[in-house]
């Protein structure tokens, strides 16, 4: 359990996820030389969202499909959503519907609205790891 954090400031305490593990299921897929990060799209069509390889296999980034012992809500961004644990909110794509290995990862739609590529809880803005000291289930 880890509390969910929004830049903004605001957080939920201790929200338990369960899901599979982004990197199992990139290992499942297989992956061609040249890749290089992932795009998300939202079921909406509005929201999109990007990560490195690196961060996409930390253990704590998940395909979540359960929020608090119960499956995610579409309120919530069910039925699957992204969820990355060491990031604050906004880079935990809500209404998952597609999964895009690239090249060059493609900023989302809430850095293209001015907020950081690289959304590290800890405040780093490095691509590279930030503080992934958390787990998922």
């Amino acid at each position: 359990m880890k509390d969910f954090q929004c830049v903004t400031g605001w957080r939920v305490p201790q929200v338990h996820w369960e899901g599979v593990k982004l990197s199992d299921v990139l290992e499942a897929a297989g992956l061609k030389s040249g890749a290089a990060g992932l795009n998300f799209e939202s079921y909406d069509g509005a929201d999109t969202e990007s990560l490195t390889l690196e961060q996409a296999r930390l253990p704590d980034v998940i395909v979540a499909y359960r929020m608090l012992d119960a499956p995610i809500t579409i309120e919530h961004g069910g039925p699957a959503r992204l969820y990355v644990a060491p990031m604050f909110g906004y880079k935990s794509l809500k209404w998952l519907s597609a999964i895009r290995v690239v090249a060059t990862p493609t900023p989302g739609f809430w850095e293209e609205n001015g907020y950081p590529v690289n959304g590290w809880i800890d405040g780093s803005t490095s691509s590279a790891t930030g503080d992934n000291n958390t787990t998922a289930t």
